[in-house]
C-alpha cells in the first residue's frame, strides 16, 4: 500500500513538474513571438517615419530634382537604419484617358534597381493597390507582396512589398479624400524582400 501511494504521489509530482515546465515554455514562446512582433511594429514604424519625411520635402517643394532626391537619400542614410531596405522610389502620377498612370522617375539607390526606373507602378496591381490607399489616407500602405522587378538578379528571388506615402500638390497637407485625390502628384515608395 505504501508503495502504490508512494508511487501515485511520485506520479502526480512528476505531472505538476511537466505541466509547470510546459507552461513556461509556453510563456517563453509567447514572449519571444510578442517580442518579435514588437520588434516588427517598431521598424514599421519607423520607415513609416522615413517616408513621411521624404513627402515633407515633397510638400514643400514645386519640383524634387534627382540632385535633390540624392540629398535627401545621403542625409537620411535609410539603409543604416534599414539594412533590408531594396529601394526609396518616387513615382509621378499622369492623368490620361484611360486611367493614371504612375512612372517611376527617381529611384535610390540606383545600382542594382536600374530595372525600376521608368516602371509604371499601374502595371502592378499590388503595388498599385498601396499606392491608392495611402493617397486616401494620407497614411502609409503597405503592399500585398508581389515579385519585384528587380527579381532574378542574384540574392533577389522571392516576393517583395512596398510601404508608400502620396505626393501632394505644395502646401498645407489635404484634409479630406477629395481634396487628397485631386492634389495627388505622385507616390512615394521603399521596397523590401519578404524574406529579409
Amino acid at each position: 500500500m505504501a508503495l502504490l501511494l508512494g508511487a501515485a504521489l511520485a506520479l502526480w509530482a512528476a505531472s505538476l513538474q511537466r505541466d509547470r515546465a510546459a507552461a513556461e515554455r509556453q510563456a517563453a514562446y509567447a514572449q519571444a513571438a510578442q517580442d518579435g512582433a514588437d520588434a516588427v511594429a517598431g521598424s514599421l514604424h519607423a520607415c513609416g517615419m522615413l517616408l513621411r519625411s521624404v513627402q515633407t520635402v515633397f510638400l514643400a517643394s514645386e519640383d524634387v530634382d534627382p540632385q535633390e532626391f540624392a540629398h535627401i537619400y545621403e542625409n537620411l542614410r535609410p539603409r543604416a537604419e534599414f539594412p533590408s531596405l531594396q529601394a526609396i522610389a518616387y513615382a509621378r502620377r499622369e492623368q490620361r484617358p484611360g486611367g493614371d498612370r504612375y512612372p517611376t522617375l527617381l529611384v535610390l539607390p540606383l545600382a542594382g534597381n536600374e530595372s525600376v526606373v521608368g516602371l509604371d507602378v499601374a502595371s502592378q496591381p499590388n503595388n498599385l493597390a498601396a499606392v491608392l490607399a495611402s493617397r486616401d489616407t494620407d497614411q502609409v500602405a503597405m503592399s500585398a507582396p508581389f515579385r519585384l522587378v528587380q527579381s532574378g538578379r542574384s540574392g533577389m528571388d522571392g516576393a517583395g512589398v512596398t510601404m508608400r506615402l502620396p505626393v501632394f500638390s505644395p502646401g498645407l497637407p489635404p484634409r479630406t479624400v477629395a481634396e487628397r485625390r485631386a492634389r495627388l502628384r505622385g507616390s512615394l515608395a521603399t521596397s523590401f524582400l519578404v524574406r529579409r
